[in-house]
């Protein structure tokens, strides 16, 4: 199986007998052009606006990473699974050793604690797109708590130079997107614990694919 391919060897997988799926689609947004201004916008500067006047934090911590800071993303992914296993595949899932080699975007509240995060993934282009893998927050943040972590995230790798923000799935530079994808991870979730509970339920009578 080749995940992530480009369309320059598609033919060449054809011919060979693999059969193509398509999972989804990469979103990149133009941080050139990305701003909070106008109207399109309005509901994602509201978000921003709200979470700098309630004292929340936006922060990048560069490895290696304090035991202490580990240990809170720790709970917090545990707290996000809530008893379910991980799954890997396409996404991320919490690995010390593998978190201690990127950089983390995270949300901090009034009392110094991280209630969301993010791993920022190596993209090898110079430096010219940012990318994230793992995405995990505490069950009970604000809402708009991850809106408020991607803005941050776009205005951080705008100021370092970036100039694409690689969002993984499909769609614009708005704040239809960051919820959209958003939406998805969750329905990820939902349907990994009910696949399980049919599996638990129905014995080896149950069964599943994508």
């Amino acid at each position: 199986m080749f995940y992530q391919t480009t369309p320059d060897y598609l033919p060449l997988y054809h011919e060979n007998g693999y059969r193509f799926f398509k999972l989804g689609e990469e979103a990149l947004v133009d941080l050139s052009s990305f701003t909070l201004r106008g109207k399109r916008n309005a509901a994602l500067r509201a978000v921003h606006n709200r979470f700098e006047q309630e004292g929340f934090r936006f922060e990048v911590a560069s490895p290696p990473h304090q035991e202490k800071l580990m240990e809170r993303l720790k709970y917090i992914s545990d707290q996000w699974l809530r008893g379910k296993k991980e799954k890997g595949f396409s996404i991320g899932w919490f690995d010390e050793n593998y978190l201690q080699l990127a950089p983390l975007a995270l949300i901090i509240d009034q009392e110094n604690k991280v209630i969301a995060f993010a791993s920022v993934a190596p993209v090898y282009d110079h430096d010219v797109t940012l990318s994230v893998d793992l995405m995990r927050h505490l069950p009970e943040v604000p809402n708009g708590t991850m809106d408020q972590l991607f803005i941050s995230l776009f205005e951080f790798a705008r100021e370092q130079g970036t100039i694409k923000r690689n969002l993984r799935p499909d769609g614009n530079p708005d704040i239809w997107l960051i919820r959209q994808m958003y939406l998805c991870l969750y329905c990820y979730s939902s349907w990994s614990a009910c696949y399980h509970a049919s599996r638990t339920n129905c014995g080896t009578k149950a069964s599943g694919s994508i």
